[in-house]
Order: C-alpha cells, then sequence, then structure tokens
C-alpha cells in the first residue's frame, strides 16, 4: 500500500479509484481529475486594463492544477501493478484522460470475462 491505497490489480478498479481520489482531495490534489487545465487568457482588445491581472491569476491556477497533475499521475503510476501498466499502450497526457484510460481497461476487461463466464455457462449445460 501507498498512502493506505491499495495495489490495482485485476479485480479493484473500483475500490482503487475511490481510494485515489479520497487521498488525492485529502491532499488538496485532486484539481485534475475534477477540472480542465486552465485556459491563459486573451486580451479583449487594445484597452483591456484586466488582461495582466488574468495573467496573474492564469498563472498561479495553471501551477497549482500542474503539480496537482504530476501529484495524481506519481500515486497512480506507483499503485498500478506493472503488468496491468505495460498493458497501457500510451503515456498519459494528463491524470484525467490516464484515468479515463485504466477505467476503459477494465471496462473492457469486464465484458470480455462476462462473455467468457456466458460461453462457460451456455458449455456447461
Amino acid at each position: 500500500m501507498t498512502y493506505g491505497v491499495s495495489q490495482l490489480g485485476g479485480d479493484n478498479f473500483v475500490k482503487w479509484k475511490t481510494e485515489i481520489g479520497f487521498i488525492l482531495l485529502t491532499m488538496d490534489k485532486d484539481h485534475s481529475l475534477r477540472l480542465p487545465a486552465p485556459v491563459a487568457p486573451v486580451s479583449q482588445g487594445t484597452e483591456d486594463t484586466t488582461l495582466a491581472a488574468r495573467t496573474v491569476a492564469y498563472e498561479k491556477e495553471k501551477e497549482r492544477w500542474e503539480h496537482s497533475d504530476r501529484v495524481a499521475l506519481s500515486l497512480m503510476n506507483m499503485t498500478i501493478n506493472p503488468s496491468i501498466r505495460g498493458a497501457l499502450d500510451k503515456e498519459p497526457k494528463n491524470a484525467k484522460d490516464f484515468m479515463d484510460m485504466i477505467e476503459s481497461y477494465f471496462k473492457g476487461s469486464d465484458k470480455a470475462n462476462a462473455s467468457t463466464l456466458l460461453s462457460q455457462l451456455v458449455k456447461a449445460k
């Protein structure tokens, strides 16, 4: 266990996802899983007097979001069984995409497992 998070294996995705979310929430590092990346402000005309203040706010929020993303990705990577990590085909661009990729991997696995089980039940008759 890392930070109280079980290692993601073949049958505990829901528990693992819940634990990851809780730990990141308590660390105040769940921004990148909940919110999209902040977007840089653009000038609203030649006399935009708020651009500098909006840029400062954006830079602050961007740093907070990026730090949250790095922590979330690191925690997820540290708590995934290496064989599962190797089965995921690409490097994620952020923690939300990584979580979605893992979730789709397990949803696909559930469908395949259900199909295999159904096939075995039919053959057993």
